[in-house]
């Protein structure tokens, strides 16, 4: 718990001087992401790129129980939580070949049984779906789409939990302050805790003609413990407070706008 002390002095851990969980960034390298199956395409070099073909099992997924992130032993809030990423397709993904943006309690494919909370993306439609002890299905539409729409259009999307509802939403750019659309509450079945651990993209392969796509990923961001980003993090300290970091050692002094860590 951050600690407000005498003389503008604040305690607490970097995750509650930033508010963010985890950031990605730009992803020029695999980094602390790791691969399992075979397939199609899969590479770190500007963002993640997955091009889906037939029968592809290739996925992306990152471990937030990393000690860059949530740490051993530690899930995602089991009440509220944010996760926003960039994404583009340079080839729509058709309704044979219809892939899942995950926050899962497991390592599997989609038709592992798993908790998660997931967005869906086919030809027709981007859905939401959250479920525990379930194989990973396409879920509600959040929103109607077309070939040209998921093609020509800059994605800056976010998956939020509030208690027991998902909601899926798109924004108009990366400040993340006008929202294009978003989903209705979808409630989560299921009884129990979700114990959510990994990131994962996962293909799907419907096993008729075609099933192909191309998507690129990119600047993932993580808020635990909210449902509104913009109240997380220490930003109405008094201007020259000092933030002194419990679990890295390091100080921060606040310039009224920004923190800069004290040589």
């Amino acid at each position: 718990m951050t600690d407000y002390k005498a003389s503008k002095r604040i305690v607490g851990t970097s995750a509650e001087r930033t508010g963010t969980t985890y950031d990605s960034g730009s992803i020029t390298g695999q980094g602390n992401w790791e691969t399992s199956g075979s397939g199609g395409t899969l590479t770190f070099t500007s963002g993640i790129n997955v091009a889906s073909s037939s029968e592809f099992t290739h996925m992306p997924y990152l471990d937030l129980q990393n000690s860059a992130y949530l740490g051993s032993g530690n899930y995602l809030s089991e009440t509220a939580w944010v996760m926003r990423w960039k994404m583009t397709f340079s080839a729509y993904p058709n309704n044979y070949g219809t892939p899942f943006m995950t926050v899962s309690s497991t390592t599997g494919l989609r038709n592992a049984s798993q908790n998660y909370v997931a967005s869906r993306f086919d030809g027709g439609s981007i859905g939401i779906q959250g479920k525990i002890g379930a194989t990973v299905d396409g879920g509600s539409t959040a929103q109607s789409m077309t070939e040209s729409t998921y093609e020509s259009t800059t994605f800056y999307f976010q998956l939020k939990r509030d208690g027991t509802d998902v909601y899926m939403a798109n924004y108009t750019d990366d400040t993340y302050g006008t929202v294009d659309w978003t989903s209705s509450a979808k409630a989560i079945t299921g009884s129990g805790d979700m114990d959510l651990r990994y990131i994962k993209f996962i293909p799907w392969y419907e096993g008729n003609d075609g099933g192909d796509y191309n998507t690129t990923m990119n600047n993932f961001k993580l808020y635990n413990g909210t449902t509104d980003p913009s109240t997380v993090g220490v930003s109405n300290a008094q201007t020259y407070s000092i933030f002194s970091e419990t679990d890295t050692g390091k100080d921060w002094i606040w310039s009224g706008s920004t923190w800069t860590e004290v040589a």
